[in-house]
């Protein structure tokens, strides 16, 4: 089938005509994968479906450019023949190259190609208008879908995960949370994309009947509306702060955070000193991540509008997309609960609400995560860290290690486990909190 020439003894060449490497791995793609049927099916579709001949007078209209290559298997037509059903305007006869051309003479391919799109450019300003209005129309009608889906699923994501608890206004926030139990008080808050499902899973139980356990949805998590802008890592500890005061609790409580949650803690007790009694933290990130570049990071919390469009046109479809994916590799190597996205909140996370404020956090990780590293040492309350040894959201031998040797007496233990401890191990998650109140509360 190739344009293959012979050697001195009058004999087939194949590799004058063709790479080596390249034939053989072209080979193996068909032979590797099985696809060689597969390859093949369009000419038996042609038989079947009777497609391999125009009807009488039909003609295409299309300008189209055709490069002759001495093929010896199926030789092409006449230029006559072929222009009474094709728009040619351009016809060139190669001197070279058989059935595969692409991969016998690529360079007299390509240049073909060249000639025939630079012979094709666009240079009438209505064709222009033409193309960037479809495309316009298509692009609106696409986010207007979008939006329409959007607002779709919000409504049956929270008629599925409706408010469990009451409110509160505070100081940046009206917050949703949950308070059971009577005792001294432990505040629970959540990590990024999460909401207080993520306690409630199974860790709340566990504690409610010997202390008080407050399950927090942090501002713009869940059903905890900021007043004013979305705020930070450092901007929701202030809230949780004025949260616990506003509460009036008989004592500062213990206060555990998970994963975000745990940074968030600990803006809390390192930036609002006499708040909390200790720290519990579940997998919690304690240094900056370094995960989005600084400009990056600058131009999401400088453009609360255009994150906010995102959000609420296209934030909430790439979400649920992504959901089985994001989810599975948060949980790894633990599996996703059947009932994580209702049970544990985990579908609240794909509201525009949830995804504006995850792309806050994110963008203000780092630089708040610096500001209360750098208060480590200062703190005097008791501190105890406990990460999964499988955890493959944070390093336990980074954010763990580091943390408890800058931070006074602050303790870190391991468990069986990914990242998603209070709802892949809530008894584990439990019993640790239960010794950190016993700690520090009793």
């Amino acid at each position: 089938m190739g344009d293959v020439p012979r050697d001195a003894h009058g004999h087939p060449d194949l590799w004058q005509a063709f790479d080596e490497d390249l034939l053989l791995t072209n080979i193996m793609l068909y032979l590797v994968e099985g696809s060689f049927v597969t390859s093949t099916w369009m000419y038996r579709g042609r038989v079947l479906e009777d497609s391999g001949i125009f009807p009488a007078g039909m003609r295409i209209t299309v300008p189209t450019g055709i490069a002759v290559f001495p093929d010896p298997v199926f030789p092409p037509p006449p230029r006559s023949q072929a222009q009474k059903t094709y728009d040619i305007v351009q016809w060139t006869e190669m001197p070279a190259g058989g059935h595969f051309a692409a991969l016998e003479q690529p360079e007299l391919l390509l240049a073909d190609m060249r000639r025939f799109f630079a012979s094709r450019s666009v240079s009438d300003d209505a064709p222009k208008r033409s193309i960037a209005l479809r495309s316009a129309g298509i692009i609106a009608a696409t986010l207007a879908a979008a939006a329409v889906y959007t607002r779709a699923t919000t409504k049956r994501i929270e008629q599925d995960v409706p408010a469990d608890g009451r409110f509160i206004d505070v100081a940046g926030a009206r917050i949703h949370y949950v308070d059971r139990g009577a005792g001294p008080p432990i505040v629970l808050i959540h990590g990024l994309g999460a909401q207080l499902r993520n306690f409630s899973y199974g860790v709340a139980d566990a504690l409610a009947d010997g202390y008080r356990v407050i399950l927090v949805d942090r501002p713009g998590s869940g059903y905890s509306v900021p007043t004013g802008e979305q705020p930070g890592v450092l901007g929701q500890s202030a809230i949780i702060a004025s949260l616990i005061d506003t509460l009036a609790l008989d004592r500062p409580p213990l206060l555990v955070g998970h994963s975000l949650g745990g940074a968030v803690a600990l803006g809390v007790a390192t930036h609002h000193p006499g708040s909390v009694a200790g720290l519990a933290l579940l997998a919690p990130m304690t240094q900056p991540p370094g995960s989005i570049p600084a400009s990056v990071a600058n131009a999401i919390e400088g453009s609360p509008r255009s994150r906010s469009i995102f959000a609420n046109l296209i934030g909430t479809p790439i979400s649920r997309a992504a959901y089985g994916l994001r989810w599975g590799k948060i949980f790894a190597p633990d599996p996703v609960p059947a009932d994580f996205a209702t049970r544990g909140g985990g579908g609240l996370g794909d509201r525009p609400v949830a995804v504006n404020a995850a792309l806050l956090e994110l963008a203000s990780a780092d630089v708040d995560l610096a500001a209360i590293v750098s208060r480590y040492p200062k703190l005097t309350i008791p501190v105890a860290l406990l990460y999964g040894r499988d955890d493959q959201v944070i390093a336990p031998s980074i954010d763990g290690e580091q943390t408890v040797a800058t931070i006074p007496r602050a303790t870190l233990e391991m468990t069986d486990g990914g990242h998603m401890l209070p709802v892949a191990h809530p008894q584990a998650s439990a019993a640790f909190v239960r010794r950190c109140a016993e700690h520090v509360l009793r």
